[in-house]
């Protein structure tokens, strides 16, 4: 347990001591827990906790499979999905309800590899 001072309170924070790249990263593997996105060609699921530790992220969505229109733009299969026009992802229905109303492309911070960087993704029309 590690105390730190935040906003004038004291809080307790978990840590795991270990080198660095030493922690797995998050792996695309088949869930029954991943849910589509197809305005954006996502399946995604939450990241369970030892992935949120791997990556340094408190939240966040790992994408596990990939179609257009994401694909297009270059997003893959075990990228991490961490916010939506500048919003931190939180759950499949909080990125649903910021994607609903947007008209034209979305910018989407991803982590892939240790590396954190931006990717646009126009939205597609589901016809289904």
């Amino acid at each position: 347990i590690f105390n730190i001072w935040r906003d004038g309170q004291g809080k307790r924070l978990p840590v795991i001591l270990g080198e660095a790249g030493k922690m797995p990263a998050p792996q695309a593997s088949p869930s029954t827990e991943g849910q589509t996105l197809p305005k954006l060609g996502l399946q995604l699921r939450p990241l369970q906790a030892m992935e949120r530790l791997a990556i340094g992220s408190n939240g966040g969505m790992l994408v596990e499979a990939v179609s257009d229109p994401a694909q297009a733009a270059g997003i893959l299969a075990g990228d991490v999905l961490l916010s939506v026009n500048g919003k931190p992802v939180t759950s499949i229905d909080q990125l649903r309800n910021t994607t609903r109303n947007t008209k034209g492309p979305v910018a989407l911070l991803i982590s892939r590899g240790g590396e954190r960087l931006f990717v646009a993704v126009g939205l597609g029309a589901v016809t289904r």
